[in-house]
């Protein structure tokens, strides 16, 4: 992946370019210090990305995948934000190649930012679209020993709306509807909440019916009670 160097050292010189240290570090303590930190804020992300597109854009998908592979190694979390970027203003080369890809990334430097990404938007929106490709995983990602891909088998169908598969749904939150993980109880609660401005009934049966974990219930029934 030689070739992704260039654009890689790029991309690091115009974030040093932003670069403050107090906020690099108030950033990391706010991710529970489990990453580095540039400092460099969401604004100033989205101004140097627009710039740096204008002179890259991948022309295939595995040209967008190693670039990303590249950014997800580096060990400050503006890469791995600048890698989404880069998969946003990317989207339409993106086939199964890549939805597998994402999915591999969610073992990856995983916390909530990147996976509910990763999750909420890359997956569930390329899968919105090919329901019989995430057929085909989404058991493995329900009964994975990893939290973060049962929480992407959780909120995969975040955006589908009238399309949510409630049986998939159902069967992605109830093995793990009695986990003490905040991280399940949470997903949980934000599926169905989301689900709930589609069909709030349907979710207050469901949490009538299931014993959920009372922080996924709040979640569930956050504007609905």
């Amino acid at each position: 992946m030689s070739k992704y160097h260039a654009q890689v050292d790029q991309i690091r010189s115009l974030l040093e370019s932003k670069a403050k240290a107090d906020r690099a570090a108030s950033m990391a303590a706010y991710m529970k210090d489990h990453f580095d930190y540039w400092g460099v804020t969401s604004p100033e992300r989205a101004e140097l990305f627009k710039g740096f597109k204008l002179d890259y854009k991948p022309s295939s998908e595995t040209d967008l995948l190693h670039l990303m592979d590249s950014l997800w190694q580096q060990p400050e979390r503006e890469f791995q934000y600048w890698a989404m970027s880069q998969w946003e203003a990317s989207r339409k080369l993106i086939g199964s190649e890549g939805a597998a890809f994402a999915a591999g990334l969610v073992l990856q430097k995983s916390w909530w930012d990147s996976v509910d990404w990763l999750a909420g938007n890359a997956l569930c929106l390329y899968y919105k679209s090919r329901p019989a490709e995430l057929d085909k995983v989404r058991w493995s990602w329900i009964e994975h020993p990893n939290m973060w891909m049962n929480r992407t088998a959780i909120i995969v169908q975040l955006k589908w709306k009238e399309q949510t598969r409630t049986d998939w749904l159902e069967e992605a939150i109830l093995p793990h509807r009695h986990s003490k993980e905040f991280f399940h109880q949470k997903a949980i609660g934000w599926a169905l909440r989301e689900y709930a401005k589609t069909n709030p009934q349907w979710v207050l049966d469901f949490v009538e019916k299931q014993d959920l974990k009372p922080l996924s219930v709040r979640e569930a029934t956050k504007h609905l009670r």
